[in-house]
C-alpha cells in the first residue's frame, strides 16, 4: 500500500498468497524510493511483519509510534496533507 501497487507485483494474487503464507517472505521496499521513507516508518513497518506475534508492536505501540512519525513530518514539512490522522 505505501508503494502504490500491490505486493510482489506483478505477480498474480495466488502467487503472493504463496510467497507470504508459506514462504514467509514479505515485500521488498523499492530501492529507489527507500530514501522517500522515514526509517521509522519502514522499522515500524519489519517489526510489524516479524514472523513471531509475540515480537510484533501492540496496537497502542502502533499508535504510539505513528503520531511519532507523523510529528517529526511534520516538522520537516514531508507529506504535509497527504498523511492524515484518522487514529485520533
Amino acid at each position: 500500500m505505501i508503494e502504490g501497487i500491490q505486493p510482489f507485483h506483478p505477480r498474480s494474487p495466488e502467487e503472493t498468497v504463496r510467497l507470504m503464507c508459506l514462504e514467509k517472505k514479505r515485500p521488498p521496499f523499492k530501492i529507489k524510493l527507500r530514501s522517500s521513507y522515514p526509517p521509522d516508518l519502514k522499522e515500524l513497518i519489519d517489526e510489524c511483519w516479524h514472523p513471531e506475534a509475540v515480537a510484533r508492536p501492540t496496537f497502542s505501540e502502533i499508535i504510539v509510534r505513528l503520531n511519532r512519525i507523523v510529528a517529526n513530518c511534520s516538522k520537516q514539512g514531508r507529506w504535509k496533507d497527504t498523511f492524515k490522522l484518522p487514529w485520533l
